[in-house]
């Protein structure tokens, strides 16, 4: 889905661009996904001019034109970009930092950012291009900005500042590789199944836990004075 993103906002940059060289780009990978650049553009327009309710242009028009049929030429063009050499290019300069970490994870929802954070500062702090990366981040602090995807309203977007000084230091104190090797729990096939399903209810990593914190219990309250249900209340274990 991040891949997907990407290629959606550099089509997206492609269409608004007045530089001659991304207009004929533009021209080039429109003919190659047999889209008319103007059809394109005046979908992008549309979007822009109109910020349109996409359910209620569902329930207003039909199955057949949803949320798809409003950008579907544009999606052809980042569809086509995604299959160009040099997207896949600017996919391994970007977005490849962290990819190998993060492949021993699941779906982590709320962490997923800051874990990718500490899992891409990690091998670039770590690798043998920690000059070369140093370099291009400066002496001076620089700005980022990671954006987070998810169903409806759940997406969210984070302006970070990152620490010329101290990026190197924190990325190698934090260590994602270490703390998955020191804290993962091995569990079985039919541990997990069972967990899953929800036949398991024991906590069979208590013995693990260490110096961190953890759900204690779920609230239930549902009262005119005080509601605490299905909030979370944590404790620390030593």
């Amino acid at each position: 889905m991040p891949v997907q993103a990407l290629s959606y906002v550099y089509a997206r940059a492609l269409a608004r661009s007045t530089n001659p060289a991304s207009v004929q780009k533009f021209a080039a990978i429109c003919e190659e996904a047999c889209v008319a650049p103007d059809v394109v553009k005046s979908e992008l327009e549309y979007l822009l001019k109109n910020t349109p309710d996409f359910f209620l242009d569902y329930i207003a028009l039909g199955k057949e034109i949803g949320k798809e049929a409003t950008s579907k030429q544009l999606n052809n063009v980042a569809k086509t970009i995604r299959g160009g050499a040099e997207f896949k290019a600017l996919l391994k300069n970007k977005m490849s930092l962290g990819s190998a970490t993060m492949a021993n994870f699941g779906n982590l929802y709320t962490a997923s950012l800051p874990v990718w954070l500490g899992a891409g500062f990690l091998e670039a702090a770590t690798s043998d291009k920690v000059d070369e990366y140093t370099k291009t981040l400066g002496h001076k602090d620089s700005p980022i900005v990671m954006v987070g995807y998810g169903s409806g309203d759940a997406a969210e977007c984070t302006e970070l500042t990152t620490k010329a000084s101290t990026w190197v230091e924190a990325s190698r104190r934090i260590n994602i590789v270490d703390a998955l090797e020191t804290t993962k729990v091995v569990v079985t096939e039919e541990q997990y199944r069972g967990l899953h399903s929800g036949k398991i209810c024991e906590d069979i990593c208590a013995g693990a836990r260490k110096g961190t914190f953890v759900i204690d219990r779920v609230g239930t309250r549902n009262e005119a004075a005080f509601q605490d249900i299905g909030l979370d209340y944590y404790k620390y274990v030593m």
